[in-house]
């Protein structure tokens, strides 16, 4: 049971650890949220999926974008970013 427990934790652990936001200076790779269609800036908190970075209008929409499954995510993703 202690050992069910410890491997509980850990994996809680680099789920969190694997899903974190930063408010870092890191560039976004899109120029509006990709849950709600607002315009993020620079200082918006950002999250990593695919390789890139993403950035958002806020910590709400970070959440919410990470508990979408991945389908989702990356059409989300497409759909936020800068056309061509």
């Amino acid at each position: 049971m202690k050992l069910l427990r410890t491997a509980i934790v850990l994996s809680s652990l680099f789920v969190a650890a694997c899903s974190s936001t930063s408010t870092t200076n890191s560039k976004a790779m899109n120029a509006t949220c990709p849950v709600s269609g607002k315009a993020i800036t620079a200082d918006n908190p950002t999250t990593s999926f695919d390789g890139k970075t993403i950035g958002f209008c806020c910590d709400n929409c970070v959440n919410k974008f990470n508990g979408m499954p991945a389908a989702d995510k990356q059409a989300k993703v497409t759909g936020s970013m800068p056309s061509k």
